[in-house]
């Protein structure tokens, strides 16, 4: 086909016979033993690495925490005296030192972290490879292939493809999918693609397509720009005390939507050419020319995650589109604004170090610099290059991360559980816990944001991030979470690495963060009530427009500060402790009529009442002397299943309301058992029951299987954290043990 040449670039082909050379690439294979997770760069980034050459894989065979993620076979630990390496465990001490074991193995051992696969929006995949083909990025065959394979994979009966993943077929999905198919290469005779057309004109096409889908089609030239949502530059005019300023809406919509404005301003197409025009007519089997584009202005398809506008903003997108850009909008005052919009995002690219927030807005941006300076943009490299970072492999292909990792999170929770289970000391784990430590200790943000007039951020000053210190972005519960770990670790080991002064920051920013009601936000304090999210546009995420209280936040950031004062009870110390009991006060306000705790971060009756009952503990508020924590406990009973555990789906943060999953879930028990342990709740009956379902699904290696996924975000995503299915299971084992002793019973299912 003469469109051919007009695919995405290919700079590294696989090697090998010259008939498998010129084949394409969607047709071949690679080998799952040349895929490697590498540290690489100065500021120990992780990236998913392919070696082409057989001679070179067995020369570097994979490590652990390569075969952990790609399911591969692992092989067996050395034997430790006095652990059975046999069959099941038989006791609680030997199923955490097993379990122990199992998750110490797969330690990124040049970094010492524990490396977290932050996927789980689908459609920020083919996003990816758009952003790649519209800035002309050479990507390596082998990343392809994996690429396509996943894709193939997440075909679904009907033909389409899911927004989210593991989900129904949506428009949304199908129509990037089938776009960055057909953009990497893949010819539209494919049967693949020849399945997916019929669902994708039964859906009605792309004039149905959500605000975000018909953005990114518009770059390309496959929808009119003058019907798509309005994204006007001027708004980053205001002055930041504006209840609507985009300095106080939630960080991580704030840059995506920034990158929105640049290019929308600059109405920004990439030049068509033939596989454009190819695919122009795939989607629009009738004349493009002739659709009435402006009749679908707002228009959407109704789908399960449908998050629809209010009429407010639909109110607001018909006076911005129909008088306030053509009519009242001076040229200057536009020109302006586009020049504010790309001052805040050459700013950004500097801040994050070319990874961006969030996926969205690191692509997004990445075409922006290709816009605004063209291909040999040296910021567009270096984002062309951080991009790559965001491919996680596993065994059905590479995807997308929605984030940029969550290393930091998972590594702070394994240091917490070394330490709970008493394994920190132990000299088989010794030097884990070592590792650990110091990498939290290195990504604590100990720099200020460069200075920028037109941006007003909270200070970051001694907090942490989701992943890592280069990734800039500070988050609250991180924060909360990672200072935990490190006070855990030098209050139970004579490791002393971390200055006071660096603790004492952390403390600051813990007490700066703080808000008004006594909660903590996600990632900066609440800048605007929650009728901001009246002006929601996304049409796929909830609650995503202004920062809101969270019980799991507030948990994470007021037992830190706990630790830090049963460690020094002079710093700060009236102001410390005013913050730990306004935050416990805000948890009991916040508790619901039937006793429970929503949370948003993690599914999500379960997780809020762990981190609530865990705040409640450090505020001194127990079972007998609170009935907050008597209507908790009565709750957890209430959900527990007939099998001992609690599991629940993503539908219970939709609808607001306890939705029980199929099966119970192992960490979905571990919190459970937690937040009942926390509490003193005076029967140990029903915890040990939830721990004997836990036990009864431990591998005989200390494995626990990866069961469905528990953790979310923003309402609609659900998000797997492989190593919740270690650091909270032990933890809650452990806990159980040194407050009952012995007397778990080990039942396989």
């Amino acid at each position: 086909m003469a469109s051919s040449k007009y695919t995405l670039r290919i700079k590294t082909r696989l090697g090998g016979d010259p008939g498998v050379c010129s084949r394409p690439f969607y047709t071949k294979a690679t080998d799952p033993e040349g895929w490697h997770l590498a540290v690489t760069g100065d500021l120990g980034r992780l990236k998913w690495t392919y070696v082409n050459e057989a001679a070179e894989r067995h020369a570097r065979p994979q490590d652990a925490t390569t075969k952990f993620f790609l399911d591969r076979p692992m092989g067996g630990a050395p034997p430790v005296q006095g652990i059975r390496d046999a069959g099941a465990a038989t006791t609680p001490a030997e199923a955490i030192h097993r379990a122990t074991r199992f998750q110490a193995s797969t330690q990124v051992r040049d970094l010492g972290c524990w490396a977290a696969d932050l996927s789980c929006i689908f459609f920020v995949t083919p996003m990816l490879v758009i952003s790649w083909y519209i800035t002309g990025t050479a990507v390596d065959e082998a990343y392809l292939i994996e690429l396509c394979r996943f894709m193939f994979h997440c075909q679904n009966p009907d033909g389409g493809w899911p927004t989210y993943l593991q989900e129904t077929s949506s428009l949304m999905g199908t129509t990037l999918v089938y776009i960055a198919l057909r953009l990497m290469g893949v010819p539209a005779d494919h049967e693949r693609l020849r399945k997916a057309r019929p669902y994708y004109l039964r859906e009605g096409g792309a004039v149905y397509l959500p605000a975000w889908a018909k953005f990114w089609l518009a770059m390309l030239g496959l929808y009119d720009w003058e019907s798509t949502d309005p994204y006007p530059a001027e708004m980053w005019l205001l002055p930041a005390w504006c209840p609507v300023s985009p300095w106080k809406w939630m960080a991580l919509t704030r840059q995506v939507y920034l990158a929105m404005c640049f290019l929308s301003a600059r109405r920004f197409t990439v030049p068509t050419n033939e596989l454009l025009d190819e695919i122009r007519a795939e989607l629009f089997p009738g004349k493009f020319s002739s659709v009435d584009f402006a009749a679908y202005e707002g228009v959407v398809r109704m789908s399960k995650r449908l998050q629809l506008k209010s009429w407010v903003l639909r109110l607001l997108n018909w006076i911005l589109i129909h008088i306030w850009t053509p009519w009242l909008c001076p040229s200057q005052l536009r020109e302006t604004a586009q020049q504010r919009t790309w001052e805040i995002l050459q700013h950004s690219e500097t801040a994050s170090n070319s990874t961006g927030g969030i996926s969205v807005d690191a692509f997004l941006s990445m075409i922006a610099f290709y816009s605004a300076e063209g291909p040999n943009s040296p910021g567009l490299k270096r984002m062309q290059d951080a991009s790559l970072e965001y491919l996680w492999m596993g065994p059905s292909g590479i995807q997308s991360m929605s984030i940029h990792g969550g290393h930091t999170w998972v590594t702070a929770f394994s240091l917490q559980t070394l330490v709970y289970t008493g394994l920190a000391n132990h000299s088989e784990f010794q030097n884990n816990t070592l590792q650990a430590y110091e990498y939290l200790i290195k990504q604590q943000l100990l720099e200020e944001w460069n200075p920028c007039s037109c941006c007003h951020r909270p200070s970051r000053l001694g907090a942490w991030t989701f992943t890592t210190q280069y990734h800039g972005v500070p988050c609250s519960d991180c924060t909360g979470e990672a200072l935990k770990a490190i006070l855990l670790v030098e209050s139970e080991t004579s490791l002393r690495r971390m200055s006071e002064k660096n603790i004492r920051l952390a403390v600051d920013n813990l007490l700066l963060i703080q808000n008004p009601s006594g909660g903590y936000s996600s990632f900066e304090p609440i800048g605007a009530g929650s009728w901001l999210e009246y002006l929601n546009g996304t049409e796929i995420f909830g609650r995503v427009m202004t920062e809101h209280d969270y019980v799991e936040c507030t948990g994470s950031c007021i037992t830190a500060l706990a630790l830090f004062r049963a460690r020094n009870s002079e710093y700060r110390s009236a102001e410390v402790s005013a913050a730990i009991e306004r935050g416990v006060q805000f948890v009991e306000r916040t508790q619901r009529a039937d006793g429970s705790w929503i949370a948003s971060w993690g599914i999500t009756f379960t997780y809020g009442a762990f981190f609530a009952m865990e705040a409640l503990h450090c505020g001194g508020r127990t079972y007998q002397n609170s009935a907050v924590v008597r209507a908790g406990c009565r709750f957890l009973l209430e959900t527990q299943e007939l099998d001992g555990g609690w599991g629940e789906t993503l539908d219970s943060c939709i609808s607001g309301s306890y939705v029980r999953a199929p099966s119970s879930n192992v960490v979905q028990t571990a919190w459970s058992c937690l937040a009942l342990m926390c509490a003193g709740y005076p029967d140990p009956e029903p915890i040990k029951r939830g721990l004997h379902l836990i036990l009864s699904r431990q591998k005989p290696n200390g494995e626990w299987k990866q069961e469905y996924p528990v953790g979310c975000g923003i309402i609609t995503c659900q998000i797997t954290y492989h190593y919740y299915s270690y650091s909270f299971p032990m933890r809650a084992v452990a806990m159980y043990e040194q407050m009952y002793g012995a007397g778990l019973a080990f039942e396989k299912e």
